[in-house]
């Protein structure tokens, strides 16, 4: 008799819901834990090649050391390539912030560093039923509406990651049948997950003990989580119809708050390229000054991290607190590290042989190398200019760095800090957008000395 393929369910998800179709990169977080293992095994049997990335968060001490190498052991005996990720958590950890909080940021940041969005590049999870539930009853409790509280989906691109679940229709009980059906039984169980002075771990031990105690099931629940779902996805869709409302005041002051709550959630998303979470008392204060306002003065909402949402004629806009680079001289041989606060970040220039150029950097926005001989010693800093053009890499011909922006989806709101290194007379490099013809490196020997020039986020 044939034994029942243990990843039936997980093939099926992917294929009813093309969770894989375009994926050509695709990297799996492994914790070790039953979730992330099963998860692993399959998606590697179903659709390889794929990477396995264990994440060490500088918590646990001894614990997770070998957390780390049962993991890289694991992936080494199946021959799964395997990434160690240390996030030093405490060390990074935002005031304010809960360590889970922090650790959920650090991972994300990793995966925008590492896994950048493409039709072909996947980030696949562990999360299963048992979580979305957990979830389900953390974010009540805060208060979420239909999309937080069914924040986990199969498919979800957060800033410039895509995210799937394919395992968002198993139970856990299941997933640990299925890795026993294989033979794996030594999976890493996580001490702290047993402490229910954290939340999640509480709702999990107790909260949802008791409603299957009173209930005798907890089915109810993963209908309401279900009907949530298409709800939200409903609204989210509907939302995406409105966007263009944001340039009508009138419109916004009256638009149902189930939409209005999205839509500038999905117009913030268009003008900065990512997630930006506005907070209720920041949409209450935007929709009383949508119906105060009196037609003719700009009135601003501050959103926070420097920036407002400005309701004007034409609509709202998005601008910055601070509106411009201060104009500095760079004397970069004396002084090679230059802060730019308004920024968010320092320029760093240094000298380097070309063979020791990582081939990382060279395609790293944020690095870009000069020839040293037309490269003067004192560089200017400074916001664009209206007028502003450069000879962009690769081209002979002038162009208006207005259309660089543009062509390159820069809203105005960011133009004015986007840091340009120039010359006296040439543009060098809208830092992280597009750098100039000026100072090519051109059939350089391998011994020969480059300039780096490094933007460094703070």
């Amino acid at each position: 008799m044939k034994q029942d393929d243990p990843f039936s369910d997980i093939r099926k998800v992917i294929a009813e819901n093309n969770l894989l179709n375009t994926t050509r990169t695709l990297f799996v977080g492994f914790s070790g834990g039953a979730d992330s293992t099963f998860l692993l095994l399959a998606l590697a049997n179903i659709c390889p090649p794929v990477t396995a990335v264990h994440f060490h968060h500088g918590l646990r001490g001894e614990d997770a050391d070998a957390d780390a190498k049962w993991c890289e052991k694991f992936c080494e005996a199946r021959q799964i390539p395997f990434t160690l990720r240390r996030l030093e958590v405490p060390a990074n950890r935002c005031h304010g912030e809960s360590i889970e909080e922090a650790a959920r940021r650090c991972r994300h940041e990793f995966w925008q560093q590492n896994a950048p969005w493409s039709d072909d590049c996947t980030v696949a999870l562990g999360h299963h039923q048992d979580d979305s539930l957990e979830d389900l009853l953390m974010r009540l409790a805060r208060g979420s509406n239909a999309s937080g509280l069914s924040g986990l989906r199969l498919a979800r691109m957060i800033e410039d990651v895509r995210y799937i679940r394919p395992l968002l229709y198993n139970r856990r009980a299941d997933i640990e049948r299925n890795l026993h059906a294989l033979n794996i039984t030594d999976w890493r169980e996580d001490p702290s997950n047993k402490d229910t002075h954290f939340r999640r771990n509480l709702i999990r031990h107790r909260w949802l003990p008791l409603i299957r105690e009173t209930w005798g099931h907890d089915q109810g629940l993963y209908r309401s989580l279900e009907n949530l779902r298409r709800d939200a996805d409903f609204i989210e869709k509907t939302a995406a119809d409105h966007v263009a409302d944001v340039q009508d005041p009138a419109k916004l002051a009256t638009m149902h708050p189930a939409l209005f709550c999205r839509v500038i959630r999905l117009w913030l998303k268009e003008q900065t390229d990512r997630e930006v979470i506005p907070s209720h008392h920041t949409l209450e204060r935007l929709k009383n000054g949508l119906r105060q306002w009196d037609g003719h003065e700009e009135h601003r909402i501050p959103l926070g991290k420097k920036l407002d949402i400005c309701i004007t004629t034409e609509g709202l806009v998005l601008k910055t607190t601070d509106q411009h680079i201060l104009e500095r001289e760079w004397h970069w041989q004396q002084s090679p590290a230059l802060p730019l606060p308004e920024a968010g970040g320092k320029l760093v220039a240094k000298t380097i042989c070309w063979k020791d150029v990582p081939s990382r950097d060279l395609q790293d926005k944020y690095k870009e190398f000069f020839d040293p001989p037309p490269l003067p010693s004192r560089l200017l800093v400074r916001s664009w200019q209206a007028g502003d053009t450069m000879v962009p890499f690769g081209s002979r011909t002038k162009k208006k760095l207005q259309d660089i922006f543009t062509n390159n989806k820069i809203p105005k709101y960011r133009r004015n800090l986007v840091p340009l290194v120039t010359t006296d007379t040439h543009i060098l490099w809208a830092v992280g957008i597009k750098r100039a013809e000026y100072g090519r490196i051109s059939s350089p020997a391998s011994n020969d000395a480059v300039v780096c020039l490094e933007f460094r986020k703070m």
